[in-house]
């Protein structure tokens, strides 16, 4: 099974389409991370949906680190380093992550981030047709 690029030369064999779509996607999730307080999560008195609540930490500073193991990770999928542990790895955070926010917030900005998860998946997935 090969994924078909269809934004690419066929006459130019270029992987700078695919390098260049996995550093906007590591840029997405860096910049939804890192201005983003998780801690102000723990000050809400209520929850939306009871069934995912057992998977909120019990200390804010578990999604703190969480966010740091996050950040290291985008920064090795957005250079390439270890394509299929670096972006499994962050589309799994991604995923806790959102699970934790759309327990508080079901808005389209939570929801967002499993659209991106998905595609963190395919990247490490087809990782093999990424040269760069």
């Amino acid at each position: 099974m090969k994924f078909v690029n269809y934004v690419r030369n066929p006459i130019r064999d270029s992987p700078i389409n695919t390098a260049f779509a996995r550093v906007c996607l590591a840029f997405y999730f860096f910049w939804k991370t890192v201005w983003y307080d998780w801690r102000q999560l723990y000050d809400i008195p209520f929850v939306l949906y009871e069934g995912y609540a057992v998977l909120i930490p019990p200390s804010p500073a578990v999604m703190v680190a969480e966010r740091y193991l996050l950040l290291i990770s985008l920064v090795a999928f957005a250079v390439g380093y270890r394509l299929r542990l670096s972006s499994l790895l962050s589309a799994v955070i991604v995923g806790h992550m959102g699970v934790v926010r759309y327990v508080y917030n079901t808005s389209g900005g939570t929801t967002a981030l499993f659209i991106g998860m998905y595609m963190l998946v395919f990247f490490g997935l087809y990782r093999h047709q990424d040269r760069l």
